[in-house]
């Protein structure tokens, strides 16, 4: 699974009227964060799924960096070769 995003740790009041977040004492929430034409969007990730999301984001990041650097040297080479026949035909 890939992921865009990252996961955000945030202290949170949940609103149930049973939790200890009612009398003041905050609790972690782990939230999958990512940007879509220029949106936030977030959705909550409960806690035994953050690693898988953590996971899926890190691999994505990888990819996506892999991809990024084909493409400077696919551009490196075809300028390369753009040169090589400039000189060619002069």
């Amino acid at each position: 699974m890939l992921l865009n995003g990252h996961i955000q740790n945030r202290r949170i009041k949940c609103g149930k009227p049973n939790c200890r977040c009612t009398k003041g004492a905050r609790h972690d929430a782990h939230y999958h964060v990512w940007h879509l034409d220029g949106r936030r969007y977030q959705v909550f990730v409960r806690r035994d799924q953050v690693p898988e999301y953590v996971a899926a984001c890190s691999l994505n990041r990888a990819l996506t960096a892999t991809l990024r650097a084909g493409r400077a040297e696919y551009k490196r080479i075809l300028r390369l070769s753009r040169e090589m026949l400039q000189t060619e035909k002069a």
